[in-house]
């Protein structure tokens, strides 16, 4: 059994290469790129209630005068 305890212990880190980095950074940007399309998704769909309801306000309010 080899003595890997205190100061002569061999540190090793997790080192998988440029390819897993690079991959790792590529899902992150697209991950962040889907967050971000989903978000915007759902600022649309409620710009578009509330614009759906302003016109409803609008309309009812011009045969309101009729």
């Amino acid at each position: 059994m080899a003595n890997n305890l205190g100061s002569k212990r061999v540190v090793v880190g997790a080192s998988y290469g440029l390819r897993d980095w690079l991959a790792q950074r590529i899902t992150a940007v697209l991950m962040a790129l889907f967050t971000l399309a989903i978000v915007v998704r759902l600022v649309l769909e409620v710009f578009t209630i509330v614009w759906l309801v302003a016109c409803t306000g609008w309309a009812i309010q011009v045969l309101w005068r009729l």
